[in-house]
């Protein structure tokens, strides 16, 4: 084995036998029921029966089950389902973490896959074939060759590599093993062990020839204790045989022994057929007694089992329970006969007392110890108040007060709200506290009596409080604080004092007082204040506002016999643990109760010393601040899962192997590779704590995340569309002590998408080491061509530099010449239009002039025919288009000139801009006048208005004007 598993190992077996000093030294709460948590086959998963139970060298739960072999981690339960037969009778986990178990014709071991996921594993081909075919195994346990299974016929030894049958001289149900050895018991021989091959008979062990034995279970140095299914248990001696328990061999006798266990407190476990489980002490007595209807779900045990944390888990049919014996608590709840919420308790030095909102129940104690609770009859609704006063016992109730006398309720006052009471310095006289004020109390011989009503106050009084000068303050909670004095031998109230947050609290809402190290001190929704008679008024209390914080809002405490402080504040449960220099806070110790305590009518008693009443939603909870457990001094965490959602599919169950070993951390070699389309991940995980209050965690992701997550109760994360790289997931988890375990860590790698993939790197880098070489080696071949073909490029160069010196003369020479030759055409283009328009009015004016003359003849349909055609005419002469498309031929010759005339000028009009062109085309007046159809008159006084649009002196000449343009 490697050496950090031995020392691993060795650590381990060394926690756990301090755990067992711890608890042999210390003494469990006797009174009260333990938690008992209970697990259905719903829950679990599997079948009704539940054979088996034990727990492997990590901490895990393995329960042998008619449909498997069922674990639980703390958080969840898994079920492994060995077909064909699941029916698993026993099992037997070894120090490497192999399961070992055994059923009907069956035997062999569940081993981790690559996955982590178990696997079983059979032995069944390595028996002799004549022995193939057995019954059910019912017991599995290693021996100094290998591993024995064990059925009726005889044992099946395992060395590792083959098997052998050793055949028992009779059928027996039951063997086992004790001090290394195997016994087995033989009808009319009696009690056996096997001893180098053979079976020989054990110290008194013909006393038990006609009795079936069951266990062995150590008792002291010299004596052991033997049990039988039917016969009872014994002390047996090298000399002696007697009976133990005496007071219970009835009840042995006719329930039957299943199941025999010693517990590292020197207790015992006795299982029973049909009625249940029982907790002995050493000498006999009862210490519990669990069955159904009392704590358990079934009266069969089938097998119980003390975890490595002090818990007995329990195999019944129907139900796996689980009974937090290593605890400093204990509940006082229906299963015990204490029906209701909690209100208030007392213990006298004979009885404990319980208050609820269904009445007063009362049990008695005898050695500290309490079976069942009964209902003190004659009392009406809830409780609210238990008190000792004298000797006497005074209830308050919803409705009248009593007195208590051998079990039976004297009525005091009936008809009236009470909440409780408060003594005097006279014994013999009491005050009340009712629903609507004040009441004297006089004790009459055997009798107690309400002397009067006070008058004059009327408020609900509950929280009451002597001080030092005989001043009872009263608490209000929605208003403040009243301070009354009494008259001599408290006949009347002779001064009544009122203080709200006018005189220094921070509200009138949620005061109490209570009494601690003699002085009064008054908690409030933002911390503790005490009352200063100088300046009258209130005054945060260093003590305990520095240990708490000035914002405490405690609802109520209580100072037990040591000193310390028990209290609970609206979000926690704590102690103030007195010491020389004050206080110091603990919360841890109280935390997983603080859910379950009332949240109005809050109420803490001290029974003893050391035992502690808090009231409870369902009865009552029991604290025991001596009992020290060192069980929750360590907390082991775990990965128990690795979920891959893109692909729907578990990647790791749990379950780490190294050096043929389980272990709890990840080796090097199950570092998993995720492809890059995979890059999703769940992860689930869980504390190995089977505490009832839940375990809370916080966790980061190495690679992507810096900081710690908050602290969560959810025992699994998932990370999505994570980028390529090594990523470290790092968990870490505390319980309600505030335990931390060590970190836990998960290693993976999210490998890059195939075009960054190492392969394709080296692809891309022999691809640009090739194409480097080729560039180099085509550069290379080219450079003489290049060469070559720029010495001949030079020459050409010149050549054609020669060559276009001598042709840029004649490019210009012809560029010019063919410019001329289209500015003629144009001109010629120009001059055809304008002669063509000239000649086309001209010949127009003149068949106009002719129509005239026509019409003046007097035939009718002569005139309306020639006056169609000259409507025609003079609609077609001169048109638009004819003008535009000689503008933009002038433009063309003379250099935009009516676009230069129009941006000179931005007034000038169509008109004037037609008169501008004829007169730069050099046209006469008379031309210009035959063009516009206009007289020659009208032509000059068209110039006469363009002049003065050009802004023209009378010596400039118009027409210079217009060429320059």
């Amino acid at each position: 084995m490697p050496k950090i598993n031995v020392i691993r190992h060795f650590t381990l077996f060394l926690v756990l036998t301090l755990i067992s000093i711890n608890i042999i030294n210390g003494q469990s709460p006797k009174i009260g029921m333990p938690y008992i948590q209970h697990f259905s086959p719903e829950e679990y998963g599997g079948g009704l029966l539940n054979y088996d139970i034990t727990q492997d060298y990590r901490g895990y739960i393995l329960v042998g089950n008619n449909k498997g072999i069922i674990e639980y981690d703390g958080t969840d339960w898994r079920l492994y389902d060995l077909k064909p037969n699941s029916r698993i009778r026993s099992l037997y986990s070894d120090v490497k973490g192999k399961v070992y178990l055994g059923t009907q014709n069956e035997i062999g071991y569940l081993w981790p896959n690559e996955k982590g996921q178990y696997q079983y594993h059979s032995l069944t081909h390595l028996i002799p074939e004549e022995y193939r075919e057995f019954t059910e195994i019912w017991n599995i346990f290693p021996t100094k060759k290998g591993i024995t299974f064990a059925n009726v016929n005889g044992i099946l030894n395992y060395d590792f590599d083959t098997i052998s049958f050793t055949p028992f001289r009779k059928q027996n149900i039951q063997s086992f093993t004790f001090n290394g050895m195997i016994y087995n018991q033989v009808m009319e021989e009696g009690l056996l062990y096997f001893d180098n091959g053979e079976w020989k008979l054990s110290d008194q062990g013909q006393f038990f020839s006609d009795k079936e034995v069951r266990s062995i279970c150590s008792f002291d140095e010299n004596k052991n204790l033997v049990s039988t299914f039917e016969n009872g248990i014994f002390l047996v001696s090298k000399h002696h045989v007697e009976p133990w328990a005496k007071h219970l061999q009835s009840v042995f006798s006719e329930h039957k022994i299943l199941v025999t266990k010693r517990l590292r407190d020197g207790s015992y476990a006795i299982g029973t057929s049909s009625d249940g489980l029982y907790l002995l002490e050493e000498d006999g007595s009862v210490i519990h007694h669990f069955t159904k209807g009392k704590g358990l779900e079934s009266r069969t045990i089938l097998d119980v089992f003390e975890d490595s944390f002090g818990n007995i888990w329990v195999g019944q049919n129907n139900d796996v329970a689980k009974i937090e014996w290593n605890s400093p608590f204990r509940y006082l709840n229906e299963e015990i006969g204490v029906q209701g919420t909690g209100y208030a308790a007392l213990a006298t030095a004979d009885y404990l007392y319980l208050g609820t909102n269904n009445g007063l129940f009362y049990s008695k104690l005898k050695d500290g110890n309490t079976t069942i609770f009964h209902k003190l009859q004659g009392l009406k609704d809830q409780v609210y108040n238990i008190q000792e006063i004298n000797g006497d016992i005074l209830v308050a109730c919803h409705i009248g007060a009593y007195h208590i006398t051998d079990h039976k309720a004297a009525e005091i006052s009936p008809g009236v709200g009470w909440w409780g009471f408060i003594e005097t310095e006279d014994p013999n006289i009491v005050i009340g506290g009712g629903y609507a004020g004040l009441f004297l109390l006089k004790r009459n011989e055997d009798s107690w009596l309400v002397e009067k009503y006070y008058t004059g106050f009327f408020e609900s009084c509950r929280v009451m409080e002597f001080d030092h000068a005989y001043t009872l303050w009263m608490s209000h909670g929605y208003k403040g604080v009243y301070a009354i004095d009494f008259s001599k031998n408290y006949d009347s109230l002779a001064q009544i004092n009122f203080y709200d947050s006018t005189s220094g609290f921070n509200d009138n809402f949620g005061i109490n007082v209570f009494k601690v190290s003699g002085e009064n001190i008054f908690t409030t929704t933002e911390g503790v204040f005490r009352y200063d008679p100088i300046s009258q008024t209130f005054l945060h209390t260093k003590h305990i506002n520095e240990s708490l914080g000035e914002d405490a809002n405690i609802r109520y405490l209580m100072q037990d016999l040591s000193g310390d402080i028990f209290f609970i504040e609206k979000d926690y449960t704590g102690i103030l643990k007195k010491d020389n220099w004050g206080y110091t806070f603990q919360e841890n110790p109280l935390n997983k109760i603080h859910p379950l305590l009332n949240d109005d009518l809050e109420h803490i008693n001290i029974l003893n010393n050391d035992v502690v009443v808090f009231a409870a939603r369902e009865g009552f909870i029991l604290y025991d601040k001596s009992y020290a457990s060192a069980f929750s001094e360590s907390l082991q965490l775990a990965i128990r899962e690795i979920y891959l959602p893109k692909t729907d599919s578990v990647l790791f169950r749990g379950n780490f192997i190294s050096d043929n070993e389980i272990v709890n951390d990840q080796p090097a070699q199950m570092v998993p590779l995720f492809e890059y389309d995979n890059n999703s991940i769940n992860i689930k995980f869980s504390a190995i704590d089977f505490d009832n209050a839940p375990t809370q965690y916080r966790y980061r992701l190495d690679g992507l995340e810096n900081k710690w997550s908050k602290w969560t109760s959810k025992t699994e994360k998932e990370y999505s569309k994570l980028s390529e790289g090594s990523y470290s997931f790092i968990v870490e988890a505390r319980n309600s002590h505030d335990i931390h375990s060590p970190q836990t860590s998960y290693k993976f790698k999210i490998l890059p998408p195939w075009y960054r993939a190492q392969w394709m790197l080296f692809i891309y880098t022999i691809s640009f080491f090739g194409l480097s070489i080729w560039l180099i080696y085509y550069n290379r071949k080219n450079k003489k061509i290049i060469t070559k073909q720029e010495k001949a490029l030079i020459t050409q160069d010149q050549q054609l530099k020669e060559v276009s010196e001598k042709s840029e003369a004649e490019i210009s020479k012809l560029k010019n010449e063919k410019l001329m030759t289209e500015i003629k055409h144009k001109k010629s283009q120009l001059a055809s239009t304008t002669m063509h328009l000239i000649d086309k009015n001209e010949f127009l004016q003149n068949i106009q002039k002719e129509i005239h003359e026509l019409m003046q003849s007097s035939e009718q349909k002569v005139k309306v025919k020639l006056k169609r055609i000259v409507n025609e005419i003079e609609k077609n002469k001169n048109q638009e288009n004819h003008w535009n498309q000689f503008e933009i031929h002038f433009d063309e010759v003379n250099d935009g000139f009516t676009k230069k005339l129009r941006k000179q000028f931005p007034d000038i009009s169509p008109i004037e801009v037609k008169l501008s062109v004829y007169l730069r085309m050099n046209f006469s007046t008379k031309e210009i006048a035959n063009l516009s159809h206009v007289t020659t008159r009208a032509v000059e006084m068209s110039r006469y208005r363009l002049r003065k649009k050009l802004n023209l002196n009378t010596e400039t000449n118009l027409i210079d004007f217009l060429m320059k343009i």
